[in-house]
């Protein structure tokens, strides 16, 4: 495989518009995101190499990926390090392996279950059903996550729809008894009985 250099001018303005996005992405945080969207960030870094120069990359080689505590853990996923602790006790994420002072030791599929599950939370789901299809997905079967979600999603949907209509009937006992304290209706009897 071979990788041709840009121009200096385009690594600038490629690092000024990376930074951008990373603030942008700094700043939404999970309840900042419209209701039920799933957002799964990829980063990839870059190696700038020298213009006119080629950069062969042999096929069978081997990379390494840093390891994250659990507070950067938590800061790129966009919630607690308790949250982080919370989701690995309840099942949620994997069990994180232990470097060698003791500290847990994050990778970037264990970043993404826990955006996934996140995510999925946000939506209402259980953190059962989240952390289960957000596995999945990091196993490569996210087309069996998908038919899943989707079942999921139509019942919690028929759910919302039932709170949604409890809300509106809630929303008109309260507008009548706002209006007959105001005086605006006939006097309100809060002490009768049943039908009376």
């Amino acid at each position: 495989m071979v990788i041709h250099a840009v121009s200096a001018a385009d690594v600038v303005h490629r690092r000024s518009r990376r930074r951008t996005r990373e603030r942008e992405q700094a700043a939404l945080l999970p309840a900042d995101r419209p209701f039920g969207q799933l957002v799964v960030i990829v980063r990839v870094r870059r190696r700038i190499v020298p213009r006119n120069s080629l950069l062969d990359i042999p096929v069978g080689g081997r990379s390494t990926v840093r390891a994250m505590n659990v507070s950067e853990l938590a800061r790129r996923a966009g919630v607690s390090a308790k949250a982080v602790r919370f989701y690995e006790s309840a099942g949620a994420i994997p069990a994180a392996a232990r470097a060698a002072n003791g500290y847990r030791s994050y990778t970037e599929d264990d970043l993404c279950q826990l955006r996934l599950v996140v995510s999925l939370r946000g939506m209402g789901l259980p953190l059962v059903d989240s952390g289960r299809l957000a596995s999945l997905c990091v196993a490569d079967k996210c087309d069996v996550m998908a038919t899943e979600l989707l079942e999921l999603v139509r019942e919690r949907r028929v759910a919302v729809a039932a709170q949604r209509r409890e809300l509106d009937h809630l929303e008109r006992e309260l507008k009548a008894v706002e209006s007959a304290l105001r005086g605006e209706s006939p006097k309100l009897n809060l002490c009768a009985k049943g039908g009376d």
